[in-house]
């Protein structure tokens, strides 16, 4: 039976959270992460920890850095042009515009 290790992550003199992450993900199927905050480049580093794991699921408390706001809204426009191309040819301006005129803030 694979035992689940959910206790708090924080930096330890010995042992940071990158490691502590490192070592769970090794015989991890899924990671559902609270943080709050989430930058980008932390992912990043953990990216060739992640490959092995089937879904990752993260909860943001706090604040996003900006680099995760642009590619959430890539994504999103990107999501949106696939549905357009996908729907009726008489919809797709409509959608299009819709996506043109999105707000691009975070």
């Amino acid at each position: 039976m694979t035992q689940t290790d959910l206790r708090f992550f924080t930096n330890e003199p010995n042992e940071t959270l990158y490691h502590r992450f490192v070592q769970t993900l090794r015989d991890a199927q899924y990671f559902d992460v609270l943080v709050g905050y989430f930058r980008t480049s932390g992912f990043r580093r953990l990216y060739a920890s992640l490959e092995g794991v089937e879904k990752t699921r993260i909860l943001i408390g706090l604040s996003v850095g900006m680099g995760t706001c642009r590619a959430t809204e890539h994504v999103r426009a990107t999501m949106l042009k696939q549905k357009a191309a996908a729907t009726d040819p008489s919809k797709r301006a409509c959608v299009e515009q819709e996506i043109a005129e999105a707000d691009e803030s975070c």
